[in-house]
C-alpha cells in the first residue's frame, strides 16, 4: 500500500492536500458552529433549527445541486474543447437558471407556508421565511462553484463555501456567545446563516471574474438547451433523492418524536459526517478530472485517478474511525454538553456507516460524471425508499438509534449498488482493494 502511496501523481497530491485542508477547515467550523449553537439554544431550539435548514436544503436541490454537477460536467467539456461560447453561455444560463428557480421556490413555498406543519408549526414563524431566501442565494453559488472547478479552479471554488462562510458564522455566533444578548433564538441564527450565505456568493462572483478566461466575454454565447436538459432533469432527481435521503432521518424524527430528539440526532450525524472530510476533498479534485478522461475515452487514465484518490481516502479516514470510536464514550459530551450524552449509540451506528461510505469511494461521482446519472437515481430511489421505510419502522420504538440504523443501511445499499453498478457497465473499481481491469499499475 505504502509502494502505491508514492506513485501517486505529484500535482494531484498538491490539489488533493489543498482540497483536504480546505475540508478539514470547514468541517471543524462546522462542528464549532453546533457546539455554539447548541449553547446558544435549548436542545428543541437546535433541533428547529437543524429541521429548518434541513427542510430548505431539500428545497433548494432543484437549484443548488443539480446545478453545481450539471455546470461542473459541462464546464469541464467546454474547457477542454476550447469552446468559449458554449462556457460563456453556460454561465449565462447558470445564473438565470439558479435566479428563476429560486425565486419561484419561494413564492410556492411562501403560499405553502401555514400548510407545512413539521415542528409544530414553526414554518409559519419568521424563522422559515428568512431562511427562504437561502435556496436563490445557495443556489447561484454553487452553480458558478461548478463553473470554476469545471475550469480546474477547484481550491478558489471551494473558498467561499466551505472556508470563509463557515469561518464568519462561526465567528459571528462566537460574538454572540461571549457578548450577546440572552434572547439569542432560532430566528437569529438563520438570519445569520442568511448573512453568511450572502458573503459567500459576492466572493465566489469575484473569483469567478478573475479566472474566467477573458476570451469568453468577447464570444458570442452558445446555449445548449437540448443537451443541458438531457442531464439536468436526472440530475435533480439524483440529487434530490439524495438529499431526501441525507434529512428524511432528521425530519421523519422531529415530526414523530419532536424536536428535541431531533437536536440529538443532529448531534451525533454532524460528528459522524467528519468521516467523509477526506471522500469530500477528494471528490473536489477528482470529479471534473473524470469527465475530461471519459470525454477523450481514456478509462485507464480514469482507474488510475480514481485508485489513486480511493487510495489516498482510505490510508487517511481508518485511523479516524478508530480514534472516534474509541472516545464515543466522551467526545459528544466534551463538545456539546451533558445533554446530549444520549446521542452516543446513535453516533456509532452513523460513524461506521460514514466510514463504510468514504471507504466505497467516489462512486456517485464516477456514475454522474460519465453520464450514468439515470441509473444514479434509481439507486438512490431504492437506498431512499428504505432509508423511509425502515425510519418509519424503527423510530417510533427506537427514536434516534433507530433513525440512525435505518440511515446506516441506507448508506450501504447505496454504495454496494453503484460499486457493483460501476465494475459491471465501465470495469472501474472505485475503492482503494488492489485489482484492476486495466492493470493502471504498471502505468
Amino acid at each position: 500500500m505504502f509502494s502505491q502511496l508514492k506513485k501517486i501523481d505529484k500535482e494531484f497530491f498538491i490539489k488533493s492536500s489543498a482540497s483536504f485542508v480546505i475540508r478539514i477547515f470547514s468541517q471543524a467550523m462546522a462542528l464549532a458552529i453546533a457546539v455554539l449553537l447548541t449553547r446558544l439554544l435549548s436542545v428543541e431550539g437546535f433541533g428547529l433549527y437543524s429541521i429548518t435548514i434541513a427542510t430548505v436544503m431539500i428545497a433548494a436541490i432543484f437549484v443548488k445541486d443539480a446545478a453545481h454537477l450539471l455546470w461542473t460536467r459541462f464546464a469541464a467539456n467546454y474547457v477542454a474543447e476550447e469552446n468559449w461560447g458554449a462556457l460563456k453561455g453556460a454561465l449565462i444560463a447558470a445564473f438565470t437558471y439558479a435566479t428563476l428557480l429560486g425565486v419561484g421556490l419561494i413564492i410556492i413555498l411562501y403560499m405553502l407556508r401555514n400548510t407545512l406543519v413539521l415542528a409544530a408549526g414553526h414554518f409559519a414563524t419568521a424563522g422559515f421565511l428568512i431562511s427562504l431566501w437561502l435556496i436563490p442565494i445557495v443556489g447561484i453559488t454553487f452553480a458558478f462553484m461548478g463553473v470554476l472547478k469545471g475550469m480546474k479552479h477547484v481550491i478558489w471554488a471551494q473558498l467561499p463555501e466551505f472556508a470563509l462562510r463557515p469561518f464568519l458564522l462561526c465567528l459571528m455566533l462566537l460574538v454572540f456567545f461571549m457578548w450577546g444578548p440572552q434572547t439569542f433564538n432560532v430566528e437569529t441564527a438563520l438570519s445569520i446563516y442568511l448573512i453568511c450565505a450572502v458573503f459567500a456568493l459576492v466572493v465566489t462572483v469575484i473569483f469567478l471574474i478573475c479566472y474566467v478566461p477573458r476570451v469568453v466575454w468577447f464570444e458570442t454565447a452558445q446555449y445548449e438547451w437540448k443537451e443541458w436538459g438531457k442531464v439536468v432533469v436526472p440530475l435533480i432527481v439524483t440529487s434530490g433523492l439524495i438529499l431526501v435521503n441525507q434529512n428524511a432521518d432528521i425530519l421523519m424524527l422531529g415530526s414523530i418524536k419532536g424536536a428535541e430528539d431531533a437536536g440529538l440526532y443532529q448531534v451525533a450525524t454532524r460528528t459522524a459526517t467528519l468521516m467523509v472530510i477526506v471522500l469530500t476533498a477528494v471528490n473536489a479534485i477528482i470529479t471534473p478530472k473524470i469527465a475530461e478522461h471519459y470525454a477523450k475515452e481514456d478509462l485507464i487514465g480514469m482507474q488510475r485517478l480514481i485508485y489513486q484518490g480511493s487510495l489516498l481516502i482510505s490510508v487517511l479516514t481508518l485511523p479516524l474511525v478508530v480514534l472516534f470510536s474509541l472516545l464515543a464514550p466522551y467526545l459528544l459530551v466534551f463538545l456539546y454538553g451533558e445533554a446530549y450524552s444520549a446521542s452516543q449509540t446513535a453516533f456509532l451506528f452513523l460513524l461506521w456507516a460514514q466510514a463504510f461510505n468514504a471507504l466505497a469511494g467516489p462512486v456517485g461521482m464516477v456514475v454522474i460524471m460519465t453520464g450514468r446519472q439515470k441509473v444514479g437515481s434509481i439507486c438512490i430511489a431504492i437506498s431512499t425508499a428504505v432509508n423511509i421505510g425502515l425510519n418509519a419502522a424503527l423510530i417510533p420504538n427506537y427514536g434516534i438509534n433507530g433513525a440512525a440504523i435505518a440511515t446506516a443501511i441506507s448508506i450501504l445499499v447505496w454504495n454496494v449498488m453503484l460499486a457493483i453498478y460501476v465494475w459491471r457497465d465501465l470495469k472501474v473499481n472505485c475503492t482503494a482493494i488492489p485489482f484492476s481491469y486495466y492493470k493502471t499499475r504498471k502505468h
